[in-house]
């Protein structure tokens, strides 16, 4: 049934959606990308974050958060080298979780590349649009830990406002003194992108001039992992870590969990022109859809996925041929990695065999609410390089999958236009169009 109504409602979908847009076109602002703040599993900083993607390293390792020696699974994408001392005083650190620390840390980092220094006048023009998928959920079986052993009275004074979802989104508001809009976003796994997304619309739509968007996710726990160990849906390699995370290809075997942070500065086109900013490139189209076909697994027609894509590229007025480049989800799961590539197809039509296609979660891992973050700022590094870094570890081609996966090593290519896509539990579904910066 699900695929029937898919097949009846995806052309009326889109159609619908191009009208409502061609009602918005006069109004439209445009928004470019001014800063990007990243950490995660191989490397805290976006030069760091770069060189390894272009090089194809992975991050994936022992898991040292915790003892695995009774779990199944024992690697994860941590990132090593945060130092939160870097960025923040030790009272901070000893009040608030990881989660928060991340998102905050990458904050620091993307306002300082985007050259960008906020005073509390300018907020009422600021968003500040954070995603996420579970949040401080660490930070919360820790303390359970600690009360199911001690009781109450250990409890700590700030327990309750730190495990909120909105907590992040808080603290990040609270750090650059904003009394203005913040919102937490929690799409499943498209959390990062429906962020970032959502913060391109308020600005476009004359809201605001500048936002502070992205993602952070510290998921590594006891409890995380043995949950999705659990459902198998976890790689459990563990001879060679570096090679677990093998997306698209036919011996894939699961996803790797991973933690990390992007942030993104997202401005007015003239605002960030007349203050002599940086551009990565210009964001042109948002897109998003809800499956409602299953909890654990995506729609296998992919079609809803392509109408996220879709909605996404007609909302930048482009043609699917305009498209050069899209940064998969690319989880390696054996069913997303299947309905992904009919989606992409779906999306593109015969343009898909022409794309140039990679999955960033190839190296860093699975960072859950977080991931589309990090592959936006991964796409917008792409753009700035001229450069596509790869899918490792496709070593065995799978039928079901047969576009150009960028697999095993990157390649400088021409790449003026390109597209982030995400998915997540439960049905969600996100893209958005990023381009080199034309003047039209």
């Amino acid at each position: 049934m699900q695929t029937g109504i898919a097949g009846n409602i995806h052309g009326n979908a889109v159609s619908a959606f191009e009208q409502s847009q061609r009602m918005r076109n006069r109004y439209r602002r445009r928004v470019v990308v001014t800063g990007l703040g990243v950490l995660s599993s191989v490397g805290v900083g976006k030069d760091k974050f770069w060189n390894n993607l272009k090089a194809g390293t992975s991050g994936i390792k022992p898991i040292t958060f915790f003892d695995t020696e009774a779990f199944p699974v024992k690697i994860a994408g941590e990132v090593t080298d945060f130092e939160p001392h870097d960025f923040f005083p030790s009272a901070l650190i000893r009040r608030l979780d990881r989660f928060c620390l991340l998102g905050m840390a990458a904050t620091k980092l993307a306002l300082n590349d985007a050259n960008l220094t906020l005073v509390h006048d300018q907020t009422d023009k600021l968003c500040i649009v954070i995603g996420t998928a579970v949040g401080a959920l660490a930070h919360a079986e820790k303390i359970h830990s600690v009360f199911v052993e001690k009781g109450m009275r250990r409890i700590p004074p700030f327990f309750t406002a730190t495990i909120l979802p909105t907590s992040c989104a808080t603290q990040i508001a609270m750090m650059v003194d904003s009394c203005g809009y913040v919102m937490t976003v929690s799409t499943a796994c498209a959390s990062g992108t429906s962020a970032i997304g959502e913060a391109f619309q308020l600005i476009r739509n004359g809201g605001f001039d500048i936002a502070i968007a992205g993602a952070s996710e510290s998921s590594i726990t006891p409890l995380s992992t043995a949950a999705f160990a659990t459902i198998g849906l976890l790689a459990d390699d563990t001879a060679d870590p570096t090679t677990a995370c093998r997306p698209f290809s036919k011996d894939r075997s699961g996803i790797v969990m991973a933690e990390g942070a992007a942030i993104v500065i997202l401005e007015e086109l003239e605002s960030a022109t007349n203050r002599g900013a940086k551009i990565y490139g210009e964001i042109l189209g948002y897109g998003h859809s809800f499956d409602s076909y299953h909890l654990l697994q995506p729609c296998p027609t992919g079609d809803y996925s392509a109408i996220a894509m879709k909605k996404a590229i007609v909302d930048a007025h482009l043609k699917p041929e305009d498209i050069d480049y899209v940064n998969a989800h690319g989880s390696a799961s054996i069913p997303n990695d299947a309905a992904e590539t009919e989606a992409i197809k779906k999306a593109f039509g015969d343009h898909a065999y022409r794309l140039s296609v990679s999955s960033t979660k190839s190296m860093i891992g699975h960072t859950l609410g977080a991931c589309g973050a990090l592959e936006f700022v991964a796409s917008a590094l792409m753009l700035e390089n001229q450069f596509l870094h790869p899918t490792i570890n496709l070593r065995k081609p799978d039928p079901q999958c047969d576009l150009d996966y960028v697999p095993n090593e990157g390649r400088a290519q021409a790449v003026h236009t390109l597209l982030s896509n995400s998915s997540g539990f439960g049905g969600y579904n996100a893209a958005c169009v990023l381009q080199l910066l034309n003047s039209y």
